[in-house]
């Protein structure tokens, strides 16, 4: 409003101003404000919590894959060397020294693929621990198969409690119930309470002298009424996108439902082949030794080191298969399985 500046007190005037503002009824836009930004950050944590699975699934694969590499090559080194000490005892003709030829080089080449292995493995277990190239890393463990003891139906059940997915989903179905409801309360009227206090001097210094100073208090309410047009349309737009979220996660839960399926029947399947591989290669090496202890060098034992070769390649593969099957079970189900 007006006011009367006294001419007599010169060409400076001086005025303090506080003033306060306080809703007093919003209609539930701050409470659902707060319960939306709560929301928001559980799902972030959430989806921290899905990239941190993958990173632990990266780090399993290559840590079994550096482990599966050495034993392979420790594994090929050993019947390489070990054929060459025959080959180098046996007494052929021509056809028969071009035969154990063709089978030494089938060996060294094993080996040196294995070698290679080797490398790569350890470049990809860098990568997956985030280290500088050329830095020293390593992993060591038993290479052997891991069973799986854990029915399909125990592993649905825990991937629906457990998957990251699922629980972003959740969050995401929270935050479109409190966008609706935020939608709905933007018809309802706002009511604040506001206050001020206005002290005036014609001297700077007189501002903090209750005797030279004029003071004014004012209180006031106001109340907002909304006026848009388009409330109800928003309304609908926030339960049309209700609607939809509600069917990604049908989508969602029916999608990690075939993953577990199909991660348990592997781990399973590779499971038996790896038992059955392992046991017969066991028993295959007994008779091998029994044969060189009774029977004299020949081609016929040269051929069978090699079969034997190639036949604990394959225990080699199956075991390293069955353990990305179970690593994969864990990460579909969103939990590592009790050691």
């Amino acid at each position: 409003g007006d006011r009367y500046l006294d001419p007599l007190g010169g060409s400076n005037f001086y005025s303090l101003r506080v003033q306060a503002l306080q809703p007093l009824y919003t209609g539930g836009k701050n409470t659902n404000t707060l319960k939306l930004a709560k929301t928001a950050h559980n799902q972030a944590k959430v989806n921290f919590e899905a990239v941190r699975a993958d990173s632990a699934l990266a780090a399993k694969k290559a840590v079994y894959t550096l482990l599966y590499q050495r034993r392979l090559k420790e594994a090929s080194d050993a019947w390489l060397k070990r054929a060459g000490a025959l080959n180098a005892s046996l007494r052929k003709d021509a056809f028969e020294e071009l035969e154990a030829a063709m089978l030494l080089s089938g060996l060294s080449d094993r080996a040196l693929q294995a070698d290679s292995g080797v490398e790569a493995a350890l470049t990809a277990l860098r990568k997956a621990l985030n280290r500088e190239p050329g830095s020293l890393v390593d992993a060591d463990g038993r290479f052997e198969p891991l069973p799986v003891r854990t029915d399909v139906s125990r592993s649905l059940v825990t991937a629906m409690e457990a998957r990251s997915e699922l629980k972003s989903e959740l969050y995401k179905a929270q935050m479109d119930d409190i966008a609706v409801n935020m939608a709905m309360v933007r018809r309802n009227p706002t009511i604040y309470l506001g206050a001020s206090y206005d002290a005036n001097a014609y001297k700077f210094s007189s501002l903090s002298d209750a005797s030279e100073r004029t003071n004014n208090w004012l209180a006031s309410i106001a109340v907002h009424f909304p006026l848009s047009y388009d409330i109800w349309t928003q309304v609908r737009q926030r339960k049309a996108q209700q609607r939809q979220g509600e069917l990604k996660r049908a989508e969602l839960q029916d999608s990690i439902r075939f993953e577990i399926l199909s991660a348990h029947r592997e781990a399973v399947s590779w499971q038996a082949e790896a038992e059955k591989l392992v046991a017969e290669t066991a028993q295959m090496k007994d008779g091998y030794e029994a044969a060189s202890r009774s029977a004299r060098p020949s081609m016929a034992a040269l051929r069978a080191l090699c079969a034997l070769g190639e036949l604990e390649k394959k225990s080699l593969d199956a075991v390293y298969n069955q353990l990305l099957a179970r690593i994969r079970l864990e990460w579909a189900q969103g939990r590592d399985f009790a050691k």
